[in-house]
């Protein structure tokens, strides 16, 4: 007698329980011939039901064996003689009832086929108390009911993957028993070192793809790795994660330590760069300063930089006193967009402010290449502008003059000759003597304009809005 939770029911009562195995029987005519029922039962929940009970029970499995004389199979009991069986169900069989033999009712009295379907759907149960349902993978995603009766529960682990660079991983929630395969995928620039397991012992801990069977308890496994140090070659190819919405390219292709290595990102259009990342071979942050011509560039520490670009779509300049119509618009743009202004917070731009002549030492310098970052920003740009000729460094905190930026810019520029007649304006004479050619060359390039037809105000405070312009003509036409 064979039964996927009890061969033999005497007296018993088998009572909200289950079974998922298959179950199967072969008949035997010489075998026990004296006894009143088959020689030979097979029930997917009791093999006989002598006369015990069976009641709020089922069976999934695979009943086999045909009912004859010598053999009786049956959904949920193979013989049911003076017992009873109710409220019990089975996965429907061709061929199979649900009592193999009964010889006190109809063969399928108590005993219920259902599909997979009707198995996932609770109210296929008559007056049975269900926590949920569950998954059994290896029956090609089998849902059976979870019994809240008798505290039936499912019982997962969790196997958590540190490390990995795989698409697949195998992290995840296995039972018990289960294969489980974890892969450490590729890294560029390194080696695979191994892996470091936790709550399991691994056949081979070398291996990129490793397989155990899940113990009844939680995993974590960790990826090792190891940098490729290459001998005679101290130059570093650097790791670009591929950017959605653009690309990027990099120069030099492989710097060396020291060197200074650009960004060049290639946004889609209608998108913008947000952010650019770049770390070293540890994980830790490489300084990125942005070039005026919209590039970034960074220097190159001892090993390989892995480079992270990322895009948003572009949504014009963020400062709401800079609007689309404002004569001034074009200009901040430039110098935004090109790392020579900033706003005076995250949105405002304040184009009718006073700019200081530090300020100007500063825009001057990130245009000739250097960086003008951090506290010390001041003595920098200031030391920057002694040594270039651009200014005498005096007065830092003052207010920059018109006439004096454009001196700032010539200077710059490299003091061109010009002989440009400013009669035009009424207050020309007003122009310091340090700042006539200055003016005169400025006013022949466009790069500076009259406040009226008539007046160059030489005297008068350059706005913020003045300045983005006079540089932008600057960059664009002289430069």
């Amino acid at each position: 007698m064979a039964g996927g939770v009890a061969g033999y029911n005497s007296f018993g009562e088998v009572t909200d329980c289950y079974n998922i195995g298959d179950v199967s029987v072969q008949g035997n005519s010489e075998a026990c011939a004296d006894w009143d029922y088959p020689p030979a039962v097979a029930g997917g929940v009791v093999g006989n039901v002598h006369k015990g009970t069976v009641s709020n029970s089922y069976n999934i499995g695979t009943v086999s064996g045909e009912n004859t004389e010598d053999a009786s199979v049956g959904g949920v009991a193979g013989y049911k003689g003076g017992g009873a069986v109710s409220n019990s169900y089975y996965l429907s069989q061709d061929g199979l009832d649900g009592i193999g033999t009964n010889e006190d009712e109809d063969s399928n009295a108590g005993a219920f086929p259902l599909t997979k379907e009707q198995f996932a759907d609770t109210y296929s149960f008559t007056d049975w108390d269900f926590i949920n349902t569950w998954t059994i993978d290896d029956m090609g995603g089998f849902e059976r009911p979870v019994l809240r009766d008798n505290k039936e529960t499912v019982v997962t682990y969790t196997v958590t993957v540190n490390g990995s660079y795989a698409g697949e991983t195998g992290e995840g929630s296995y039972l018990a028993g289960a294969s489980v395969t974890v892969s450490a995928g590729e890294r560029a620039g390194y080696r695979f070192a191994g892996w470091t397991a936790e709550g399991v012992d691994l056949a081979d801990a070398g291996a990129e793809n490793v397989t155990f069977t899940m113990p009844a308890n939680d995993v974590t496994l960790t990826a090792e790795w190891d940098y490729i140090v290459t001998p005679g070659d101290p130059t570093y190819r650097p790791i670009i994660d591929e950017p959605e919405n653009g690309g990027v390219t990099t120069s030099p292709s492989r710097p060396e330590a020291g060197d200074t290595v650009t960004v060049n990102p290639e946004p889609d259009e209608g998108y913008e760069v947000d952010e650019i990342i770049v770390t070293d071979k540890d994980g830790n942050p490489v300084e990125v300063t942005r070039n005026p011509d919209g590039s970034y560039s960074f220097t190159q520490p001892e090993g390989a930089v892995t480079i992270e670009v990322t895009f948003r779509p572009a949504s014009g300049l963020p400062f709401t006193d800079v609007a689309e119509g404002d004569w001034f618009y074009d200009y901040v743009e430039y110098v935004y967009e090109n790392g020579l202004m900033d706003g005076t917070s995250d949105t405002t731009f304040e184009p009718n402010a006073n700019m200081t002549r530090a300020m100007v030492w500063a825009i001057l310098a990130r245009i000739d290449g250097e960086t003008v970052t951090g506290a010390n920003w001041v003595e920098t740009a200031r030391e920057w502008a002694m040594a270039s000729g651009v200014s005498d460094g005096e007065n830092a905190n003052g207010y920059v003059t018109r006439e004096q930026l454009a001196t700032m810019l010539w200077r710059y520029a490299g003091e061109p000759a010009s002989d440009y007649s400013l009669s035009a304006f009424t207050d020309a004479g007003s122009v310091s003597d340090y700042a006539a050619t200055a003016m005169a060359w400025a006013v022949e390039h466009g790069i500076i304009t009259g406040v009226t037809d008539t007046t160059l105000v030489p005297q008068g405070t350059a706005t913020r809005a003045q300045c983005a312009a006079m540089l932008m003509r600057f960059v664009e036409n002289v430069k």
